[in-house]
């Protein structure tokens, strides 16, 4: 009986050959992963080759993972870059992201008019502006959170990751940029935080870091410093305006009792029985002494009517005038340890 002849087997071939293209095109991802752009960009900037310094400076930015030292770099190789193939634009751009991560930067010596110009401009433009790329970080008055504040002129950051320490136990938090960032410390915190914040770009480039994991940033919780009258205190009004209203009273009494006596005096001054005697005598002779009287008291009437609604008025005035003891304004004050030193923060309240 004849054997029909076999056929070639050829699936494990097959399998080698699938597992070897894998196996090629894994590591040629790991080695485009594992390259380093900006060396690439800083060697092409060395032969003087600019469109390499632009394209790979340009893939360092993109690919991310340098920090804020190595980001300026990459920024001023691609600044250089488009500025000498004519992208002056592009190039103002650039140095504006630069002289952001590093204003004093001096990398600019060297270059020629042409390659400086579009730097220049970006240096005049930081000129005509206060703010900085920068996180300020701090206590909430209670001691209960951190807050994070947030200033990116330029817009460049895209995520705020936060590692802290509380009670020996590390507790990490990332949040999509904001002015304002609060951060819930966990109950069981002592008196200290130890923290590292991070800036990044979209690309995990590092911005702005604020301590290490070497050397975290540590913050203490808010204490009360002082608490203080607000401004000079004032002085009690009730004891002159009593006084005052005092003599105000007696003056009242006196123009009163005057009035009394001046209608008395006058009334028998105008008596033509009294003051008209049948003997001839005249109304003076017989009753001066009614007259003087009469002038006498009204003299007593105007001033003391004068004199006491003076002092009433007085009186009134200062009793409004008196601060309420029961509300007296004082100044709290806490100390709020923040990335740039402690500052007290201060409120008005009633105790």
């Amino acid at each position: 009986m004849q054997r029909a002849p076999s056929r070639p087997y050829r699936a494990p071939a097959l399998a080698l050959i699938v597992a070897g293209a894998s196996v090629l095109f894994e590591s040629s991802g790991r080695a485009q992963a594992q390259r380093d752009y900006l060396s690439e960009a800083e060697a092409a900037y060395a032969q003087i080759e600019f469109d390499q310094v632009r394209d790979n400076a340009q893939r360092a930015i993109d690919r991310g993972g340098y920090n804020r030292a190595q980001l300026a770099r990459s920024y001023f190789l691609l600044g250089v870059a488009r500025a000498a193939l004519g992208e002056e634009g592009p190039a103002r751009d650039a140095f504006l992201r630069m002289l952001e991560l590093d204003p004093e930067s001096r990398a600019d010596r060297g270059l020629s008019p042409r390659l400086r110009g579009p730097l220049l401009e970006a240096r005049g433009a930081w000129a005509s502006r206060s703010a900085r790329m920068a996180l300020d970080v701090q206590f909430d008055r209670r001691g209960e959170a951190l807050l994070v504040t947030l200033a990116d002129p330029l817009s460049m950051g895209r995520t705020i990751r936060a590692r802290f320490r509380t009670a020996g136990v590390w507790t990490e938090r990332s949040s999509p940029v904001a002015p304002t960032w609060r951060i819930e410390v966990p109950s069981s915190a002592t008196a200290t935080v130890e923290c590292v914040l991070v800036l990044a770009d979209a690309a995990g480039n590092e911005l702005v870091t604020v301590g290490t994991e070497a050397q975290p940033r540590v913050f203490a919780a808010p204490t009360v410093a002082s608490t203080r009258p607000l401004g000079p205190s004032r002085p009690s009004l009730i004891a002159p305006a009593a006084v005052v209203l005092g003599v105000g009273v007696v003056g009242a009494g006196l123009a009163a009792t005057g009035l009394v006596f001046r209608e008395s005096n006058a009334s028998r001054w105008n008596d033509d029985a009294m003051c008209l005697p049948t003997n001839g005598m005249t109304r003076e002779a017989a009753c001066r002494d009614a007259r003087v009287g009469a002038e006498t008291w009204q003299s007593v009437f105007i001033a003391s009517s004068v004199i006491g609604g003076a002092a009433l008025v007085t009186s009134v005035v200062l009793f409004a005038l008196s601060p309420r003891a029961e509300a007296a304004p004082r100044v709290a004050c806490v100390v709020l340890p923040t990335t740039s030193g402690a500052h007290a923060s201060c409120s008005v309240a009633r105790f």
